[in-house]
């Protein structure tokens, strides 16, 4: 018996058939859309690696421009914003470079394996860019994904907005300090000093009418003269110095000035210094009138850079004073004893004929030929025996020489050149390389940054205080003037070894030294001067009486009426009679008496510092060459 098959429900729903054909791929992307999506992926990825650091960059090179809107100084951006933008833009260019040439790869390989992986390229390429995939949250089967917020975009704008925020809230505070400081700075000096600006300074400058102008004279001598003499290489004044070859003449020079000075020249040195000066009679004659000059002035050539005015004629002065100290020393050496002191008289004219230059490198100039002027004059001295007429007349120029005039107008020219080039930097009018001594008149002159300006504004007002200080100063007493400038010296050295001190005060710091060189070598000249006086006092005393005196109080009114005191210690020179001199001295800045012992290396290293003169008894003077 067989078994039939049981039909079917007709209710049953029929299954359906197996689908026995193969699944249809993906369709391949095209070439274009390949190279699209690699260089998403590629700039996603780049921007991922450097954005945070650009990100960063960026705001440190933002943080200038709020601080320099803060302070009130304008709008600016640092060069780091655009050196961090170019950097970025290349990086993600490098980066579609990158992916587009992986997305070329890929599209090429599917191409040659004739199957599709694009599908899982593609997916990383929409992916959005997460910092803490891990965090992710899993939805529940059947939720709808949610979508969720980036926090991370807020977290970051926010921070740079905070950092923006307080740089620009520093500047206003910066601004308003620096402003204040400046405004009372300059306030002060207008009311103390008023005209001590640069160009109220020049306009301000006394000179002499032509008939009365020594300097005229001086550069007259000077063009009479071989340049550079007594050398025979010529110096040309502002350009490069040539080694000298000593003419027969200049070693002349050289053995008079390692004589002792109450020893005579030898017949041959002698006559090699009186040739010379026949050689040059009309100069020597032209120059020793410069004597009987109150004053003198040059016609300065201004340049925009105060530091860079020239000053040749002042320079060129120095040789007119070795002509004349050549020429006292003959006249001494031949017995005209009053002729000679004529012509140290003729160097100190020399040094006035300069006149009021606020330039510290004029007084320093005037300085070294009021020495060459004093040094000449100990040796005509220590040669014979002058009038009381000529000695009074060298007395009376050695006081007319006012060492505390000299400083202060160096300290006005310093504060005034000192302001004017800041402001002329900060104002755009002038190159920053005048800063450095880099300028020539050609360089042109950049914009400030607007945070630079704040600075510039501080470096000024610091500037001004501390001048005007200095200024202040070099107007009192020697002692009190020598108080106030150590007080000084240690508020600067505060400032510098501070850990802002090269950032508040750079420029101040980098050009007040020259002032406290000014204040050392005029307060020097002072003591040499005032030893001089009394030296010159003393001489004309011991010519009426036949003996020194004991002391300074001991000359007679009739020759010194108002003795000077010394600068260092506020008391009176000391004086002594040793190995038949006589010697005046100042105690020098370490207040020890040293007898007169002085070494110029270590006058400001604990001495031997004494600054002074002497005299020979009349028994040892004019000795012969051969002792």
């Amino acid at each position: 018996m067989t078994m039939d098959a049981p039909e079917a429900d007709p209710a049953e729903p029929l299954a359906p058939p197996l689908d026995v054909t193969e699944v249809t791929p993906l369709p391949r992307p095209s070439f274009l859309k390949a190279v699209g999506r690699g260089a998403k992926t590629g700039f996603r990825a780049f921007s991922l690696v450097f954005g945070p650091f650009a990100l960063l960059y960026l705001t440190v090179g933002l943080v200038p421009t709020a601080f320099g809107l803060g302070a009130g100084r304008g709008f600016g951006l640092h060069q780091l914003v655009f050196k961090v933008v170019l950097v970025y833009l290349a990086a993600v260019l490098l980066g579609i470079v990158v992916g587009a040439a992986a997305g070329l790869i890929g599209f090429l390989i599917d191409r040659a394996r004739g199957s599709s992986r694009s599908g899982t390229r593609r997916s990383i390429a929409d992916r959005p860019i997460r910092f803490f995939p891990w965090r992710r949250a899993q939805a529940a089967p059947g939720d709808l994904p949610r979508p969720r917020r980036r926090r991370w975009p807020w977290l970051v704008g926010v921070s740079v907005l905070l950092i923006l925020a307080t740089a620009f809230g520093v500047g206003i505070y910066a601004g308003r300090f620096v402003d204040r400081r400046l405004a009372a700075a300059l306030a002060a000096t207008d009311r103390d000093d008023p005209g001590w600006r640069f160009d109220e300074l020049m306009a301000a400058r006394v000179m002499p009418p032509d008939e009365d102008n020594s300097a005229i004279v001086v550069a007259d001598v000077v063009a009479m003269m071989p340049e550079g003499w007594p050398s025979d290489a010529p110096v040309h004044p502002g350009g490069p110095t040539p080694t000298p070859t000593p003419s027969e003449a200049a070693r002349a020079f050289e053995r008079l000035a390692r004589l002792e000075s109450n020893v005579r020249m030898d017949d041959e040195t002698a006559d090699l210094v009186r040739a010379e000066l026949a050689d040059h009679a009309d100069a020597v004659g032209l120059a020793r009138t410069v004597a009987d000059y109150e004053g003198g002035g040059h016609v300065l050539e201004l340049t925009p850079n105060p530091i860079d005015i020239r000053l040749p004629e002042t320079q060129e002065a120095r040789l007119v004073a070795r002509l004349l100290a050549a020429d006292a020393a003959i006249q001494a050496q031949d017995g005209d004893i009053d002729g000679a002191l004529e012509s140290c008289r003729a160097i100190l004219g020399v040094g006035r004929s300069i006149g009021d230059e606020p330039m510290v490198i004029s007084k320093l100039v005037r300085i070294a030929l009021g020495e060459i002027a004093m040094h000449s004059a100990r040796r005509v001295l220590a040669q014979g025996e002058p009038s009381d007429a000529a000695l009074a007349a060298l007395q009376a120029d050695l006081l007319h020489e006012s060492p505390q005039t000299l400083l202060i107008e160096a300290m006005r020219g310093e504060r005034a050149m000192l302001d004017e080039v800041i402001r002329k930097v900060r104002d755009a009018e002038l190159s920053i390389a005048a800063l450095s001594g880099q300028w020539s008149p050609g360089d042109p002159a950049h914009a400030i940054a607007p945070w630079g300006t704040l600075m510039f504004d501080n470096q000024r007002a610091v500037g001004l205080e501390w001048m005007n200080e200095l200024v202040s100063a070099a107007s009192r007493p020697p002692l009190e003037r020598q108080a106030a400038w150590k007080a000084w010296r240690v508020e600067v050295g505060r400032v510098k070894e501070s850990r802002l001190g090269m950032f508040v005060a750079t420029l101040p710091l980098l050009m007040t030294p020259g002032a406290t060189a000014a204040e050392k070598a005029l307060t020097r000249y002072q003591a040499s001067l005032g030893a001089a006086v009394i030296l010159c006092a003393a001489e004309r005393h011991r010519r009426k009486t036949g003996s020194w005196p004991e002391s300074v109080a001991a000359i007679g009114p009739e020759f010194l009426a108002d003795p000077p005191v010394d600068p260092f210690s506020g008391e009176a020179y000391r004086v002594e009679r040793r190995d038949g001199r006589f010697l005046v001295h100042s105690v020098g800045p370490n207040l020890k008496d040293e007898h007169g012992a002085f070494e110029a290396k270590r006058w400001l290293d604990g001495g031997p510092d004494d600054v002074g003169t002497g005299a020979w008894d009349p028994a040892l003077r004019r000795r012969p060459p051969d002792e």
